[in-house]
């Protein structure tokens, strides 16, 4: 999304609202056959206790991001030191990768600030719509500061996700915030050959907060 305005980013109530009930039925159907597929009387195996617990991690992270798109607040986009921000990234990327069977791997480049948890939970919710096409094989995310600009790299990603194809229509939760997020503060989207280019306007204090 090559855009400053920040027409894209408005998300109604009904529409965030109707995207949480659909996601987390999904989210919800999962545990229950987990649940079901365990043996009368038995308890849960190490694997299918992870299995509900991610479950419920990700109820309740798309319960968040249905608040914030609708009545708000959104997280705070103030500048964190670059490791404080990668280290504080890595352990919900990693959980994530483990619904997919794979894993995920960090690089962070330079020494500038990242944009606080507003820029994580995009992170997030854009690796969530991306790691279908990498798995089983590792995704790669790459960050830098370069040309004024935050750089995030992921690979292999066989195409943006419907959610960053402008003309696509999204309905799913993730979509909906990656979307929203790239509208309000003018994130530009690059794909080429196996690699997503995300590029960011870079100001030292961080990404401004929603008005």
């Amino acid at each position: 999304m090559a855009s400053d305005s920040t027409e894209g980013s408005r998300v109604g109530n009904g529409e965030a609202w109707h995207a949480l009930l659909h996601d987390l039925r999904g989210c919800l159907g999962g545990l229950k056959a987990t649940l079901d597929f365990r043996d009368e009387g038995e308890g849960l195996p190490p694997r299918e206790s992870a299995r509900l617990a991610l479950g419920v991690r990700e109820g309740l992270v798309l319960v968040d991001l249905a608040r914030a798109m609708s009545v708000g607040p959104w997280p705070d986009g103030s500048g964190e030191p670059t490791e404080a921000w990668r280290k504080a990234l890595e352990p919900d990327l990693s959980v994530l990768a483990s619904a997919f069977r794979t894993t995920v791997k960090v690089t962070l480049k330079g020494s500038e600030p990242w944009p606080g948890p507003l820029l994580r939970s995009f992170t997030l919710s854009l690796a969530r719509l991306v790691l279908p096409q990498s798995a089983p094989d590792p995704l790669v995310l790459e960050g830098e500061v370069a040309y004024g600009e935050w750089l995030l790299r992921f690979r292999p990603v066989l195409a943006p996700p419907l959610a960053l194809q402008a003309d696509a229509s999204c309905k799913d939760l993730h979509g909906l915030w990656v979307r929203a997020v790239a509208a309000r503060h003018g994130f530009r989207v690059h794909h080429a050959e196996d690699t997503l280019t995300v590029s960011i306007p870079f100001q030292a204090t961080g990404l401004p907060p929603v008005e």
